[in-house]
């Protein structure tokens, strides 16, 4: 979607820079345009081993290019919006573009007669299952929280591209306190289109194992106990979320939430007769 009644980048009152309204009557507009691209790879593996253990796993490879991800966003006010003189700037990285993207998961019932028949009593029928997965994270963009361009506001343009001025990786450490070098980027300077570009950063990749355990005990003929375990992120790994992304505010570059809970357990017991 482009805003088409912009005006370029300057000095003095935006609206009466406006290009001419074909149709006055009418206030602002935009329209559709341009493409989005992806391309992508998808490999899968399964297997089915002596003992009842099923295994798969997939992995995808995708590259999403678009200008912006969806109407409702910038409806919304949730992205910047292009304009005219700033079309090209927007064309990047789709905003859920995930790189790599990794899931195995595995699914197996203990076999009986293992051990003693107390002990298979207890040990045979369960079935354990799980999720393993891994992606290289989200893209986002550095803006600033103010009209530099001198274009004018309007609802779904609450932000511009900041400049970029040096290296975003030029860290020592990737902390939570700095997820990448804040003085890569400044304000543009006045009257000016930052150089930044969109979805120029990403945020931290995920690592979530999810792990279930369900067993059956018989009580009679026509009666059962089925209990059951979940674990949500068993390891309790931290995946952090998207950093502050507005230049100059104190939030800039600091990670202040996650994108999975922390570990989570459920348990559940279901009388079934």
């Amino acid at each position: 979607m482009i805003e088409n009644v912009a005006p370029l980048p300057g000095p003095g009152n935006p609206a009466d820079r406006r290009p001419i309204r074909a149709f006055p009557a009418y206030g602002t507009n935009g329209y559709n345009s341009y493409r989005s691209y992806y391309d992508g790879m998808s490999l899968s593996f399964d297997k089915q081993f002596s003992g009842g253990l099923l295994f798969n796993v997939n992995y995808t490879w995708s590259k999403s290019i678009n200008y912006v991800d969806e109407l409702s966003e910038v409806i919304a006010g949730g992205s910047a919006l292009p304009t005219r003189a700033n079309v090209r700037q927007f064309r990047g990285l789709a905003g859920w573009d995930t790189p790599h993207r990794v899931a195995a998961s595995y699914y197996w019932v203990v076999p009986g007669k293992t051990a003693s028949k107390a002990a298979n009593a207890f040990l045979s029928g369960w079935a354990v299952s799980g999720i393993f997965s891994l992606d290289s994270g989200l893209p986002y963009s550095a803006r600033v929280n103010e009209d530099i361009a001198n274009i004018g506001s309007v609802p779904a343009r609450v932000t511009q591209f900041a400049n970029l001025v040096g290296d975003p990786k030029a860290i020592s450490q990737r902390t939570p306190q700095q997820w990448f070098n804040r003085a890569a980027f400044a304000a543009a300077p006045a009257f000016t289109f930052g150089n930044a570009g969109r979805n120029t950063l990403r945020s931290n990749g995920l690592t979530v194992l999810n792990f279930a355990s369900h067993k059956e005990f018989r009580i009679r003929e026509t009666m059962g106990l089925e209990f059951r375990a979940e674990f949500f992120n068993l390891l309790n790994q931290t995946t952090f979320g998207y950093p502050g992304w507005l230049v100059g505010t104190p939030q800039f570059g600091v990670v202040s939430s996650t994108r999975e809970s922390g570990r989570q357990m459920q348990l559940a017991l279901r009388l079934k007769f």
